[in-house]
């Protein structure tokens, strides 16, 4: 309590003198962050943590993974990676169930493209068959619904 109380006293001093916009740079600093790059995404690895879902989703590599991170986002995930060349997605959200998911997006056989995902929660990677199989069969839909828009554009 005494440390909010000691932030209010802060904005109320800087934002009467012209400061505030210092304090909110130094708020912002002083706030974790997580760099994305090429070598945080290539550390990450889907194989070391757990069960691992595996499903061939009709369509390009670029659609689904495209789709994949549209998918996340529309059920309240927040993306931290996102790396096209090496097909890795991480989200993660406040809430305790699925809490983080990770998804690798790669080149399958024919028009076919592999999508591996864990999904996990606060004690650890969890397998939900229900759950998966609703998220990929929203990616699959999705890709189909973004392919037929594709299509109807050109005519």
């Amino acid at each position: 309590m005494a440390y909010r109380f000691v932030i209010v006293v802060l904005v109320l001093c800087f934002s009467s003198s012209g400061c505030i916009f210092l304090l909110a740079d130094a708020l912002q600093k002083s706030s974790p962050k997580k760099s994305v790059t090429k070598s945080n995404v290539n550390k990450q690895s889907l194989k070391q943590e757990g069960p691992v879902e595996v499903k061939a989703i009709e369509g390009e590599r670029q659609d689904v993974f495209n789709t994949t991170v549209t998918i996340l986002l529309d059920r309240g995930y927040f993306i931290t990676t996102s790396d096209y060349d090496s097909g890795l997605v991480v989200a993660e959200r406040q809430e305790p169930a699925y809490s983080e998911i990770k998804a690798s997006v790669a080149e399958g056989v024919g028009a076919r493209t592999k999508v591996r995902v864990i999904a996990s929660d606060s004690m650890g990677p969890v397998k939900d068959s229900k759950f998966l199989a609703k998220f990929f069969d929203d990616i699959q839909a999705e890709v189909v619904r973004r392919k037929f828009r594709k299509q109807k554009s050109k005519k």
